[in-house]
Formats: structure tokens, C-alpha cells, sequence
């Protein structure tokens, strides 16, 4: 099963954009953790399954399989604001708004903007 971290993982263009948002968010003040990158669909289809055959809240719509996520490609990472101990700010919905205006202005589409919201997922 396939759940990266890595940067490196992700395609070029993305790579690229990945580094420059976490160099503007930095720049505005935040401390930003990637926290995911590439998947298999084995690791998207687990996560599929949280809120449905598993215990949870609905966390995506992409199976992995019939409807691939952008991580899956290399398109895609998760994002979180961390402390300056490295904690992540799950509930600090204010560093999530920045984030997502960062993105949208840098022409990356950020999950915090979607009906069934994801504010930690980026994509291009």
C-alpha cells in the first residue's frame, strides 16, 4: 500500500507548486506540515471506506478504483498548519482560510473551497 509524504513523489509541475505554497505560507507566517502526497488505490479505497463499511466520518468520494483521486496521479498533497512544536492545528479554521487563499492565488485549487469540504487537500 502506497500512502507517501514525500514531495519528491509528486509530479514535476506539482512538485513545483507544492514547494511554492509551502514557500508563501511560510513567508505569510505559517508553519505548514505535508502530511500526505502520492497514494495507491489500495490506501484511497481505505479511506473511502471510513463512513461507509468503517467507523467515521465520510473523509472522500473517490473509491480509488471507479473514481481516482488526484493523489493517486501525483496531482495532489495534504496540507495542515502546525505550532511551533510541530502539532497540527486540526481546528484552527482561520491558518486553513490563509491556506486555501494562498493556494487559490498561486492557481492551485484547494479542498477548504468544495461542498463536501476538505481544507488539508491541495491540487493542481
Amino acid at each position: 500500500m502506497i500512502n507517501s509524504r514525500k514531495i519528491q513523489d509528486l509530479k514535476p509541475l506539482a512538485q513545483a507548486k507544492c514547494l511554492q505554497f509551502m514557500k508563501e505560507c511560510e513567508d505569510a507566517g505559517l508553519k505548514v506540515l505535508i502530511i500526505q502526497t502520492l497514494r495507491d488505490a489500495e490506501y484511497q479505497n481505505s479511506l473511502y471506506q471510513i463512513g461507509r463499511s468503517k467507523p467515521g466520518k465520510k473523509v472522500t468520494n473517490c473509491d480509488g478504483y471507479k473514481v481516482q483521486s488526484n493523489h493517486q496521479s501525483g496531482l495532489a498533497w495534504d496540507a495542515v498548519p502546525v505550532d511551533a512544536n510541530g502539532v497540527i492545528l486540526w481546528n484552527d479554521s482561520k491558518k486553513f482560510e490563509q491556506m486555501a487563499k494562498i493556494a487559490k492565488e498561486l492557481e492551485i485549487r484547494a479542498g477548504h473551497y468544495w461542498r463536501m469540504k476538505d481544507s488539508p487537500h491541495f491540487e493542481i
